[in-house]
């Protein structure tokens, strides 16, 4: 029996030109998908475009979505806290809020989410490991402020 291998592919080729029509009410489905497969033909030579068996369309991630996607990335490094140094991370509402208005775009959606988190959270949670801080107290939280997020301990 014959292996098939399947590829899934994105692409914001229809977003650069055509931002406004995307979004409810807009433009009827059928016509998008039409119009954003006349796009992918200028950009993809044929013999490309001919292995092409479906597009299919995402809208937009809302902020609820990110936080949705957010929320288990920082929860996950608020468990390893407490399961490797026994030390209690708090990360409150606003503070989420920050890192989704930070690791979203409309261009990117919400592809450097994760790299937030890392840059905003991540690190500076390593900084205080790697010189002993974190051990000093045994619960800290993230906070806002100064336009940037900072780990104190409660």
């Amino acid at each position: 029996m014959q292996e098939m291998l399947s590829s899934i592919m994105t692409s914001n080729i229809f977003l650069d030109k055509h931002r406004e029509k995307i979004g409810f009410g807009n433009v009827d489905a059928g016509d998008l998908k039409a119009t954003i497969y006349g796009e992918v033909k200028k950009q993809f030579r044929t013999e490309f475009v001919n292995r092409i068996n479906e597009i299919i369309i995402f809208r937009s991630l809302n902020e609820g979505q990110i936080k949705q996607i957010l929320r288990p990335m920082v929860a996950e490094i608020c468990e390893n806290v407490q399961a490797k140094y026994n030390i209690s991370l708090k990360v409150p509402e606003e503070v989420e809020q920050f890192v989704a208005q930070m690791g979203y775009s409309p261009e990117y959606g919400a592809r450097e989410l994760r790299r937030t988190v890392e840059r905003l959270i991540q690190f500076p949670l390593s900084n205080l490991i790697l010189s002993g801080e974190l051990k000093k107290f045994t619960c800290w939280q993230v906070v806002c402020g100064g336009g940037g997020l900072s780990i104190i301990p409660v």
